[in-house]
């Protein structure tokens, strides 16, 4: 079974990083979140803190794309987090973004984050 690390052929693999790792790049303004989850589990659990919020129900609508990279600093590597087994997704993600010239990686999951202990924002 192909692994996200394997999705790329003709690019670096995408990097799985930990929870700790882009807790210290968020703070040193070296990465950004985009937040891929649906509204709901958003709304439940909150997100990491400063992320953009790209979930499905916005993915979805007309001009999502350039809302997203008007949001984005392409000096700055993308950490694309979502929940557990939403592998499909990520890569989807990384692949426009990538294609724009954006550096991406992911984060396993929310739910690692969370399992870390790291600072979480409320949804209103």
């Amino acid at each position: 079974m192909m692994g996200v690390s394997g999705c790329f052929s003709s690019e670096a693999p995408l990097q799985l990083e930990k929870p700790k790792e882009v807790y210290g790049q968020l703070l040193n303004h070296f990465a950004q979140v985009v937040d891929l989850r649906p509204q709901s589990a958003i709304k439940e659990t909150g997100i990491i803190s400063g992320s953009v919020v790209f979930s499905k129900e916005e993915r979805n609508s007309p001009n999502s794309w350039i809302v997203l990279k008007n949001q984005l600093n392409t000096q700055r590597k993308v950490v694309l987090v979502s929940t557990k087994n939403d592998q499909k997704t990520i890569e989807e993600v990384a692949r426009k973004l990538r294609a724009d010239g954006f550096k991406t990686a992911y984060l396993s999951s929310f739910e690692a984050w969370m399992e870390a202990k790291l600072p979480i924002q409320k949804q209103l």
